[in-house]
């Protein structure tokens, strides 16, 4: 069935738009392959956040046997490690413009706290829980906004006369913006 649905896509895809743009998604949906890898990336992440947030309820609600409200409230240590990181990558950034290796280093952190999830059962203790959700909570935090800002900062409007605003930190973005 996807195999159809790709046909049927490429088969859209005038040809003259082939070589304008880098892979299918970008020649189907018109944007450049930095916004195309940002849109992609951007949803992994996404999944990977609320995919987080919605097992770890049901864990506590299912295997610790908590309230609705306790495994709301236990899920606060992902957020703190989300908030944290965003921040303190976001002023790095703005510091030193440089972003890769905060956007490598928060891939890796994000995947060994998916990977220490993994790992926990109802005999787990909640101080360790509470370290690998925040574990992945500061890798989610490092990659969500740089790929946010990312998108921001080369996406072109289609038929748009400037070029695409490209900026090394989000501060001389913030400037251009006025």
């Amino acid at each position: 069935m996807s195999a159809l649905a790709m046909i049927v896509m490429a088969a859209m895809i005038p040809p003259c738009e082939l070589g304008r743009y880098s892979g299918m998604f970008g020649a189907v949906f018109g944007v450049a392959s930095t916004v195309t890898l940002a849109i992609v990336a951007s949803v992994l992440v996404g999944v990977a956040m609320f995919g987080g947030t919605i097992f770890l309820s049901q864990y506590f609600q299912i295997a610790l046997r908590k309230s609705p409200t306790v495994a709301g409230l236990m899920s606060l240590p992902m957020i703190f490690g989300l908030l944290v990181s965003s921040t303190v990558a976001g002023q790095l950034i703005t510091r030193y413009g440089r972003w890769k290796a905060y956007l490598v280093s928060g891939a890796v952190v994000m995947t060994a706290g998916l990977l220490l999830l993994s790992r926990i059962d109802a005999h787990t203790s909640v101080p360790v829980v509470s370290v690998y959700m925040a574990v992945l909570g500061v890798g989610v935090g490092m990659l969500m906004q740089i790929w946010c800002w990312r998108r921001r900062t080369t996406w072109q409007p289609p038929n748009s006369a400037r070029p695409p605003r490209r900026s090394r930190s989000s501060a001389a973005w913030a400037a251009r913006s006025g």
